[in-house]
């Protein structure tokens, strides 16, 4: 009995065995699957973004009678998961401006908003909205302005392009645009965006849109399809020897 008792495990085993590599092979394929669709997925995504990868808002027209139209913005919450990445490789966002009318160059300017406040609040004529609101995702991005406010009555002492406390700044008769990384440090507190004639005229008139992106995702499907298409077809070679 003992004899036969040790046979049977000796028989036993290497089933066991083989039903466990078997379910490698298949979590193995599954796995591919997986990376495939997801790459597929991200890859069809992108297709949907403009050509620098960014999602951008509908637009929202400025048409002030005032000297300047400024923004404050607060800076975005970084996930606490993705910590171990850099937050440009996490999210950027980027304000894209149009000039309405192309025969006056429109400056656009982007600043720590304290400096932007001491700027403004000197007495130049300037209108913003109370509150607005910027909604982002991977693949979303919207911006609600609702009607904004004048405040101050004075034209800038200068033109805005002779400041010198401006972060990035462009000055252009066509689309400008200002990038930044959507995540900041909290110690660096808001930024705010100026929009203005670069001669420093009244009537400022353009079109704004804001564009978020996740740079990741623009290279993470040329990864993920040949991976997945590896373990996919790794599996299935696996799987039809061990049927033989």
């Amino acid at each position: 009995m003992i004899l036969l008792s040790s046979e049977n495990t000796s028989i036993q085993k290497p089933k066991k065995v083989r039903t466990l590599v078997l379910i490698g092979c298949i979590v193995l394929f599954v796995f591919g699957i997986v990376f495939t669709l997801t790459g597929v997925g991200l890859l069809a995504f992108n297709m949907e973004t403009d050509a620098d990868g960014y999602k951008q808002s509908s637009i929202y027209e400025v048409r002030s009678d005032s000297y300047a139209f400024a923004l404050w913005v607060k800076s975005s919450s970084f996930p606490s998961y993705l910590t171990w990445m850099s937050p440009k490789d996490i999210g950027q966002e980027r304000w894209t401006v149009k000039t309405v009318n192309t025969d006056k160059p429109l400056f656009v300017g982007w600043a720590e908003a304290v400096d932007g406040e001491n700027y403004l609040y000197s007495g130049i004529m300037f209108s913003t909205p109370p509150t607005w609101h910027r909604s982002i995702a991977a693949y979303h991005s919207e911006i609600e302005i609702p009607a904004s406010i004048i405040y101050n009555q004075n034209a800038p002492p200068r033109p805005p392009t002779e400041e010198t406390f401006w972060i990035e700044t462009v000055k252009s008769t066509e689309t400008s645009t200002i990038t930044w990384d959507a995540f900041w440090e909290s110690v660096e507190d808001r930024k705010i965006l100026i929009v203005m004639n670069a001669d420093g005229s009244r009537n400022v008139q353009a079109d704004i849109q804001l564009g978020f992106k996740v740079p990741i995702f623009s290279w993470m499907p040329f990864v993920l399809i040949p991976v997945g298409l590896i373990l996919c077809l790794t599996g299935a070679f696996l799987i039809k020897q061990k049927n033989k």
